[in-house]
């Protein structure tokens, strides 16, 4: 069975992630906390999502990780809003697309896993688009309708002067093997897909796809993947909330410093993601493919301030404004409160423990 097929048997199955190493500190006693990702299944390039678990980070914090998989953003959503899941790794666009309507969903955004974007337009190598402008009047690739890949590819064509109503035609194509299928059968003429699943894809393909430029306006779009929760979750247990985001922000860091160790351990805690009919160090690349196209897009050093997971109210409504969400106001969803909380462990003893870690 190859890894695709796993990540659709996984669909929906909530995983219980038992804590594994820890650094020494105090344990206090668990919290079951229920997070959920916007995904089939669980990929390696948002693994310090939840490595934080075998690695000590979640159960000093109090907290014991369960890991529920969902199909789009909209799911988690609703998950979160019927108090089946208290935290999130999604995109804000379901939550703010509702806002335009009127509907005010109690929903916060806490931390900002990546300053910038991980979406951008990929054609096959030898086609005849070069860049944003040639989309006129052809089919373009997204993952679903309504998802984030949507919203990215209508709002720069917009930007570009291309009607996404009228001059384009969209396809839903999921992504991975089906979506590097339907580009090689020429069903659509570019994809609008993000890092992770292009970084699969080109090993499907067994070739290299060419992406066209971003815009330079996307420079400031420094909001990416959002650490979500809801207001009532936020307001009861915000020490669960302060305490999740800071091992996540200590996974990205141990990630970054050893991304072999981080595949390793992905492994352990889901093991069916572990690609098969390959040698272990095929494997090991395969994976870390997906590590090296997502690690730079959340050092520290790329946020506007030195703080892991920053984000400010301006930063959120210049996403808000970019991709079209008329009238809503950043405020009402995002909360960058934490953030000091979060960062308040030592970068080095993560380091450390990253460099000495045997797998």
């Amino acid at each position: 069975m190859n890894r695709i097929q796993v990540g659709l048997l996984l669909l929906a199955v909530l995983v219980l992630v038992s804590p594994g190493l820890s650094s020494g500190a105090p344990v206090r006693p668990l919290t079951g906390v229920v997070f959920s990702i916007s995904s089939a299944v669980p990929p390696p390039g948002t693994a310090y999502f939840w490595i934080g678990s075998y690695l000590g980070y979640f159960a000093e914090e109090g907290i014991r990780l369960k890991v529920q998989t969902a199909m789009g953003g909209t799911q988690v959503t609703q998950g979160m809003l019927a108090r089946r899941i208290q935290l999130a790794g999604a995109n804000q666009d379901s939550v703010l697309a509702e806002a335009t309507t009127g509907a005010r969903l109690p929903i916060k955004f806490v931390m900002n896993t990546l300053h910038t974007t991980i979406y951008q337009f990929a054609v096959k190598p030898d086609s005849k688009i070069a860049r944003i402008e040639d989309l006129r009047g052809k089919t373009v690739g997204v993952n679903s309708f309504g998802s984030g890949s949507h919203a990215y590819a209508r709002a720069v064509l917009q930007k570009a002067g291309i009607n996404p109503d009228t001059e384009v035609r969209f396809l839903a194509v999921q992504q991975d093997a089906i979506a590097a299928e339907a580009l090689n059968r020429g069903d659509v003429d570019a994809l609008a897909l993000w890092d992770l699943t292009y970084a699969t894809m080109q090993k499907v393909l067994g070739r290299e796809l060419r992406f066209l430029d971003q815009p330079g306006f996307l420079k400031d779009i420094r909001i990416g993947v959002m650490i979500t929760t809801s207001e009532d979750f936020l307001r009861t247990r915000r020490d669960l909330v302060v305490g999740y985001g800071r091992a996540v922000a200590k996974s990205m860091l141990f990630m970054a410093v050893n991304p072999e160790a981080a595949v390793r351990i992905h492994w352990k805690i889901f093991p069916e993601s572990k690609p098969t009919g390959v040698s272990e160090r095929e494997a090991l690349l395969d994976n870390l493919a997906q590590l090296e196209a997502r690690i730079p897009k959340f050092l520290k050093a790329g946020y506007t301030q030195p703080l892991w997971g920053y984000f400010d109210l301006r930063v959120a409504q210049a996403y808000i404004d970019f991709y079209g969400y008329k009238g809503v106001d950043a405020s009402l969803f995002y909360d960058p409160s934490l953030l000091k909380e979060i960062n308040a462990f030592d970068d080095n003893t993560i380091i450390k423990q990253a460099r000495q870690f045997k797998h």
